[in-house]
Parts: C-alpha cells; structure tokens; sequence
C-alpha cells in the first residue's frame, strides 16, 4: 500500500468514526437527558453536527 492509498484509507476511517459519533449524538439528544452542549463535550464534536438546522423562513 502506498502513501496515498494509506491517506484515503485513513481519511476514509475517520468520516466513519465521525458519522458513528454523529448518530450516537442524535439519539442522545433525542433521549432528552443531555444538553447538546454536553453531548457535543463527551463525543468531541461540534454541537453544528448534529444539530438540525432549522429551515430559513424568509418574512414578510
């Protein structure tokens, strides 16, 4: 394996680790016992990860 295969093999492990965190985020957020700060500390992940972001509403 050369160097560049080792990097997309790598860069590839951590999306997964990142996704897997990500997951377990939202289903503790979704338990209710945790702020998403909290959740954000413990997994080491922004908070903007998991988060929904809610749908921008132009007004009138």
């Amino acid at each position: 394996m050369n160097l560049h295969d080792h990097d997309i093999r790598y860069e590839a492990l951590a999306e997964g680790a990142r996704q897997k965190a990500v997951e377990a985020a939202k289903a503790f957020l979704a338990d209710g016992k945790y702020t998403p700060e909290r959740i954000a500390e413990l997994l080491n992940i922004p908070v903007e990860a998991f988060m929904e972001k809610a749908p921008h509403r132009q007004g009138k």
